[in-house]
């Protein structure tokens, strides 16, 4: 389903939907929300994308699922958030979630397998947008074959708990400051469990 136009598309769930094609949907601006939950499998494209323009925006309140393994679950050239109790679980090729800027906020739980990173929240690409990650109580479970967890400039968590685990890197990776307060974080990886090119602070949790 493609979405060219900059209106705000509000998708409102309500019962079991099921969406299979080369790609799930596109759109610049994007808020999924409702009681029921959406089921994505994208065979050679995205799962959920932005339209590769500068202030994309994706909401996430809702439960969703996305098979994408030809590409990444989720891409947008902006800001994600997922919020609400919403529960997200992903299976990709690429990175599962791929922005310039992350909040997950109260999710029940964001599960995300994939081959690259599954969170890769990185610099616009003339690096005036850095590329951050604020998590708050919420549960986190990532697994990839490059840093599971990667902010270019930044990751904050506070409450509810991490697993980050990487093949073939560290699990947790930032490029800036690195703020754990009240969470429970379980990282893991072929070189390190976390790296931080920052200050790194801890505070409560374990």
């Amino acid at each position: 389903i493609d979405f060219k136009t900059d209106t705000l598309l509000n998708l409102v769930l309500v019962g079991e939907n099921f969406l299979e094609g080369q790609g799930g949907i596109r759109a610049h601006k994007l808020n999924i929300s409702g009681t029921g939950s959406l089921q994505i499998t994208a065979t050679d494209y995205e799962g959920i994308a932005g339209l590769g323009q500068s202030g994309d925006n994706l909401t996430i309140g809702s439960d969703v699922d996305i098979t994408a393994m030809s590409g990444c679950a989720i891409a947008f050239n902006g800001s994600v958030r997922i919020e609400n109790g919403a529960t997200v679980k992903a299976k990709c090729l690429n990175g599962g979630i791929d922005c310039y800027d992350l909040t997950i906020d109260c999710a029940t739980e964001v599960n995300l397998e994939a081959g690259y990173n599954a969170i890769f929240a990185h610099r616009d690409t003339n690096g005036t947008v850095a590329g951050t990650a604020n998590i708050k109580n919420s549960k986190l479970v990532l697994k990839s074959d490059y840093p599971a967890f990667y902010a270019a400039d930044g990751i904050e968590i506070s409450g509810g708990s991490v697993k980050a685990e990487s093949t073939s890197d560290a699990g947790i990776f930032t490029g800036g400051k690195l703020s754990i307060t009240d969470a429970d974080i379980d990282a893991s990886g072929y070189n390190s469990g976390i790296i931080s090119n920052g200050a790194m602070e801890m505070t409560g949790g374990k």
